[in-house]
């Protein structure tokens, strides 16, 4: 379940656009343009959550298509997280177990790819650009509204506008930490890695909507 709160969380957080209300617009600015040419984007990642339970580090490869496509994979515990846009499988090798969602699409609005916001830096977020730290941006970013998963997101991007690290404090001070490594935007992705078929045997549990 942790695991699919930090999905949810991640995707929440990525998609809510930004407000820049203080000096800072021309690195805002440079991030839109940047990512309204992007449609594809593939890193090596490593992530850190840090809660009151404890400290848990994971690896491994991401995928993001627009409009909203995923694939996350993790190296450690073979978890697999895969979505089309309308359907979600979270995979866990070790168990055999999918849960599947067959309806994510309503989630759209609030919830697509870390692409699908970084170019449409809007409203819901006031944002304080940091001073450049080794060549390095950090968007400060508080949510406006009441309605939200999370306190704080810290975005941060290189010289070239790059993510390189996504930082989530949720509404219970569980801090997520994304770091993002070998980033390539607009390769050559096939649709088909964001569709599942569960291994012969697998135990599947058909979770509805999400």
């Amino acid at each position: 379940m942790r695991l699919l709160a930090l999905f949810v969380t991640c995707m929440l957080a990525v998609q809510m656009s930004f407000a820049q209300d203080i000096p800072g617009t021309n690195v805002v600015d440079s991030v839109e343009a940047k990512y309204s040419k992007v449609t594809v984007m593939e890193a090596d990642f490593t992530q850190t959550i840090k809660s009151q339970l404890g400290e848990d580090n994971k690896r491994g490869k991401v995928t993001i298509k627009r409009p909203a496509m995923m694939h996350w994979s993790f190296s450690e515990g073979a978890q697999l997280f895969v979505t089309n846009g309308e359907r979600m499988w979270i995979y866990n090798k070790l168990d055999n177990q999918v849960i599947q969602y067959d309806d994510v699409s309503k989630t759209r609005s609030t919830s697509d790819s870390l692409l699908q916001s970084l170019d449409d830096l809007q409203s819901l977020f006031t944002i304080t650009v940091k001073p450049e730290q080794n060549g390095d941006f950090v968007l400060d970013m508080a949510p406006k509204g009441e309605a939200t998963s999370f306190k704080q997101l810290l975005l941060t991007v290189n010289k070239e506008y790059v993510v390189k690290q996504l930082v989530i404090t949720d509404a219970f001070d569980t801090v997520t930490k994304m770091q993002f490594n070998n980033v390539k935007l607009n390769g050559s992705v096939q649709d088909s890695i964001f569709e599942f078929t569960a291994p012969d045997g697998a135990s599947v549990i058909n979770a509805g909507g999400l």
